[in-house]
């Protein structure tokens, strides 16, 4: 029977149909350790590998069949051990998990993107050509991993910076209809901020800036009111937003400054009190000072367009790595949630779910701690379609563990969590466990739009005046809405009146009537 590097194998009844089943744990091929084991199913004629099934893993050192959950049905278990490639210096696949009704997470819905070593990414339409392309970083560089219709990587074009991005965001920031990339940089000879504009073979190459301070965390909002695009900056030593001018060139020398002795891992942007203006949310992964990790991360609040270190509230996590934004319960209110990475002593700690109580206050009193493991990053998003939002918490490693006396690393290969959402909230009991190895983020940009994470965008147009004859009239929107997504739209007669909604006479590709 066909096995690659096999290094266990375990007999027993899996399928409960008399027959005897053999798993093989499968540790690597002549390229890499990211290869699936093997599944034969036994039958009256024996073995066959036309009758096998494939179970991700990588590395893959040992196997074991038994009863875990005591529901008297065996289950498997997979223990992994490397990833990527022994040869330093190898591609080391990231992961493309496609979401799906029946909560299946194989390698029959997984792509995998070959790279050097990615760290942040952010997924758009960069070639505008209606599908997705990824751009990550690298350690010399972008990588862009464009995506066929099959879902398979059709190409990687690459684009050189001076060391490794920690942080990219995308936005059309010229409004020339093409997507411009922020790529955040820790080094870079004070040349820490790097921005590429979106071209017809993705991007020029970029142009650097001195923001100030060492980058690894980014976000693009309109945090003034003004109608324009600001560009927001954490990292050593605090954040920062300013405008840009009309060129998408950030005006550093208008900047507003939040100086302060925290690294700022990862920040987002969203209104949490619904006033209009949005806030910033930020991780305080460790005291610059002191190395601590165990300090409060914090919300800080916008007022009409100002922020003061002093406005904010603090919420303590553990080495906070990640921080996303949505409505987990469905009911209108924004939850901020942190991943936590490192304890100090522990690697356990758990993902924190911060939820609004009746005043609108985040604290301590009103959090949900779902379990994790040195968690790196999260995502809100309902993964299976059926109108629950769902949670992803990135597991970057495993408990600690000792050789004699001394401490050790964790195990990276145990996998990620999505826990499904549904009326009855979230429990360690309706979770999927997904396969990756020692990731530290995911796609930058949360799900829904930026004030409120809604599954919409809104557009008001200007009024438009003039003298109408009583009768029918038809109104007309062009553009493209593939997949599940979809257009509306409304009209009001005059600025007393209630907005009526109209109904679609027809639907086709490109226009809606």
């Amino acid at each position: 029977l066909p096995v690659m590097g096999g290094t266990s194998v375990r007999a027993g009844d899996v399928d409960g149909d008399g027959n005897v089943d053999l798993v093989f744990a499968n540790s690597h091929d002549n390229s890499t350790y990211d290869v699936a084991s093997y599944l034969y199913w036994g039958g009256a004629d024996g073995f066959t590998p036309v009758r096998r099934i494939a179970l991700t893993s990588f590395g893959a050192v040992s196997v074991a069949i038994g009863d875990l959950n005591r529901d008297s049905l065996p289950d498997l278990f997979i223990a992994n051990r490397n990833s990527g490639r022994a040869s330093s210096g190898g591609a080391i696949n990231s992961f493309i998990h496609w979401g799906n009704p029946d909560r299946s997470y194989n390698r029959e819905n997984l792509t995998n993107v070959p790279l050097t070593t990615g760290f942040s990414s952010s997924a758009g339409d960069i070639f505008d050509e209606d599908r997705a392309a990824i751009a990550f970083t690298e350690n010399s560089g972008i990588a862009v991993a464009r995506l066929a219709a099959d879902r398979s990587v059709e190409e990687i074009r690459r684009y050189p910076l001076p060391s490794r991005g920690f942080s990219t965001s995308l936005a059309d920031l010229d409004h020339d209809g093409r997507l411009d990339l922020v790529v955040g940089l820790i080094e870079g000879q004070d040349r820490n901020l790097a921005i590429l504009r979106g071209s017809a073979e993705g991007f020029t190459p970029p142009e650097y800036y001195k923001p100030g301070l060492p980058i690894i965390a980014s976000g693009i909002a309109d945090l003034d009111g003004d109608g324009g695009l600001d560009i927001i900056l954490g990292g050593r030593g605090g954040w920062l937003f300013c405008p840009m001018d009309a060129k998408g060139v950030p005006l550093l020398d208008r900047a507003q400054r939040i100086p302060s002795d925290f690294q700022i891992q990862r920040l987002t942007v969203a209104d949490l009190n619904n006033d209009g203006w949005p806030e910033v949310i930020t991780t305080h992964y460790r005291e610059m000072t002191g190395r601590r990790n165990a300090i409060d991360s914090a919300i800080y609040w916008n007022r009409k367009g100002r922020f003061r270190f002093e406005d904010r509230t603090g919420l303590p996590t553990f080495g906070g790595h990640w921080v996303s934004v949505g409505d987990t319960g469905g009911d209108g209110d924004l939850d901020v949630l942190y991943s936590n990475y490192h304890g100090e002593t522990t690697r356990t700690v758990g993902l924190f779910v911060y939820q609004p109580d009746a005043n609108g206050q985040y604290g301590v009193e009103n959090r949900l701690v779902l379990p994790a493991y040195s968690s790196s990053a999260n995502l809100v998003a309902d993964f299976d379609g059926d109108g629950f939002p769902d949670i992803a918490v990135v597991n970057h490693t495993g408990p600690n563990i000792s050789l004699g006396l001394g401490q050790k690393t964790g195990n990276h290969g145990i996998g990620s969590y999505i826990y499904w959402g549904g009326p009855v909230g979230f429990s360690s009991d309706r979770r999927s466990t997904v396969g990756s190895h020692g990731p530290h983020k995911i796609i930058n940009a949360d799900p829904g739009d930026i004030l409120r994470r809604r599954p919409f965008e809104t557009y008001t147009s200007p009024w438009i005046k003039g003298s109408f004859a009583a009768g029918n009239y038809e109104l007309v929107v062009s553009g493209s809405w593939p997949g599940r997504s979809s257009v509306g739209a409304s009209i009001q007669a005059d600025g007393e009146s209630e907005w009526k909604n109209l109904q679609p006479v027809s639907i086709e590709s490109d226009q809606v009537r």
